[in-house]
């Protein structure tokens, strides 16, 4: 998307969620998917021995290799996730918010910054982009962050008392998710400084069976497996980007930035439904998914399809240039 257009006329916003348009854009999404599956296996640490042994010894690899590896590949992947997930669930325990509620509110901005991940991230960033965000996360008083985790948290909680967990997997439209309030509620977001990118990332490391995480590379992941098309939107660009054509830049090119303001439920969409295309093509090879990390699965292969595209990436980052 190219951010004048839509800052002026949000109806873009509007055309992605419409039914056809989400059919289209899926399709490629689908069309492509085996492709980046098949390289998710076979250039996973788990398959290089197999690999290595195989060309020593002249060895196809089996169906039977290929559970393994897919089965390591898995297991390596939610590892990684809840050695992260662990440091969100110290942090944001129930009883020591309610303690920085009580007893010292002003200390909760000084720990967020240290013992949250996606905010000790934040704040020691150094990418030109994010001085902004760090000069306003500055500014933004410890009580306002307080009470937007606060808030959050109290939706994850009764978010997962609520949903009824068979249905939730069968989801085929974006308003199922009812998670409108996250992106409109302003009890959820502090302008400027908490936006979904953070929030999402909160809500993954809480609940991975319910909350997908809609970061730079998730975003990125479907602009790549949706062959970057613009699917006829105005600006001729993908909605999974957002060209910042309203800020001087100093190179020859615009960065391509990922689209920071993607629909949270459209996105919850695309990624439930790859959910479901890697749960079929790994049965198919003998390995079941955990539903207790939906989007686990999902991050990762979109990682891996971001990792495919690494050269493309740098130059939309602003760099390969002259």
């Amino acid at each position: 998307m190219i951010r004048s257009i839509v800052a002026k006329d949000a109806t873009e916003f509007d055309h992605i969620r419409e039914s056809a348009h989400v059919a289209q854009v899926y399709e490629m999404i689908r069309k492509n998917f085996d492709t980046y599956y098949d390289s998710w296996i076979n250039k996973s640490e788990a398959s290089l021995p197999l690999k290595e042994l195989g060309e020593k010894f002249r060895i196809k690899p089996t169906k039977r290799d290929n559970k393994c590896v897919l089965q390591k590949l898995f297991a390596a992947m939610i590892e990684d996730y809840q050695s992260e997930r662990t440091k969100y669930d110290k942090f944001l325990d129930r009883e020591a918010l309610q303690e920085y509620q009580d007893d010292d509110p002003t200390l909760f901005k000084q720990n967020l910054s240290k013992h949250c991940p996606v905010m000790y991230r934040c704040v020691h960033s150094h990418r030109p982009e994010m001085v902004e965000w760090q000069m306003k996360f500055k500014d933004t008083p410890s009580q306002d962050l307080l009470d937007i985790f606060v808030n959050l948290v109290t939706f994850a909680d009764d978010y997962e008392e609520n949903r009824e967990l068979t249905k939730f997997k069968l989801y085929d439209d974006c308003k199922e998710f009812g998670f409108e309030p996250l992106e409109e509620d302003e009890n959820y977001a502090v302008q400027g400084v908490i936006g979904m990118g953070i929030k999402s990332e909160v809500l993954y490391h809480l609940y991975p069976n319910l909350f997908p995480k809609r970061g730079r590379l998730d975003v990125y992941g479907l602009y790549f497996l949706s062959e970057m098309k613009d699917f006829g939107l105005q600006g001729k660009c993908s909605e999974f980007l957002m060209i910042n054509d309203t800020r001087e830049v100093h190179s020859k090119n615009y960065k391509m930035d990922h689209n920071y303001w993607y629909p949270y439920g459209l996105f919850s969409l695309y990624a439930i439904r790859l959910t479901r295309l890697i749960a079929q093509k790994s049965k198919a090879m003998g390995v079941s998914l955990d539903d207790n990390y939906r989007f686990v699965y999902a991050a990762a292969y979109l990682a891996h399809v971001c990792k495919e595209n690494s050269e493309s990436m740098e130059v939309m980052l602003g760099g390969l240039q002259d």
